[in-house]
């Protein structure tokens, strides 16, 4: 949003407020499997690079571009059998893939890494601990990842439903739109014997 906005493409808030309007994301479940019934886009905005013109750029265009980019480069390799084309896992677990993704990306930036730390955060879910993931405090806040070391300390006992330090389970929804390596990562993460990571 703030990238858009610096370049003077759409309002503040734009963007953010369209991944989040129930209206315009209910017109898209027909076209997109995995948003099937999500409330929000959180999770499915594919990372990436795109080309846009100025001149007649539309935010619902820039939009499918992302969504339709996920379905290409994660959905279709990781979640749809490439034989019977039909879906490989529930939507529910592809849901909670993507969320625990979201999670991944944000915690981990060593691509060595990701599948371990998914690991972890994964064996914390199974044995009904918290996950503890700095970045779900700070997501509510809307403070990014690169201030949220600052900012984890006064945010932290605060309740949320997004705060995995006093929630258990995961967050209602992604918290932020993870690459294949990501996805891919935390589906087929590395156990260990480990709980925690640094």
């Amino acid at each position: 949003d703030t990238y858009l906005t610096q370049r003077g493409l759409i309002e503040k808030w734009e963007y953010i407020s369209y991944a989040q309007n129930l209206e315009k994301i209910e017109a898209l479940w027909e076209f997109f499997d995995f948003i099937d019934k999500q409330k929000t886009l959180e999770g499915y905005l594919y990372p990436d690079t795109y080309n846009v013109n100025p001149e007649n750029f539309k935010i619902n265009n820039f939009v499918i571009a992302q969504l339709t980019a996920f379905e290409n480069k994660v959905y279709n390799r990781l979640f749809i059998d490439e034989v019977t084309k039909k879906q490989l896992y529930s939507t529910n677990i592809i849901e909670s893939v993507v969320n625990l993704a979201s999670i991944v990306e944000k915690e981990e930036k060593n691509a060595k890494e990701k599948s371990t730390v998914a690991g972890i955060l994964k064996k914390r879910l199974k044995e009904f601990r918290h996950i503890w993931a700095d970045i779900t405090v700070c997501y509510p806040h809307r403070i990014t990842s690169n201030q949220c070391k600052f900012y984890v300390s006064k945010y932290i006992k605060v309740k949320s439903e997004y705060n995995t330090r006093t929630n258990l389970w995961l967050p209602p929804t992604p918290i932020g739109n993870p690459s294949f390596e990501t996805v891919n990562a935390t589906l087929n993460s590395e156990t260990t014997q480990y709980y925690y990571y640094l």
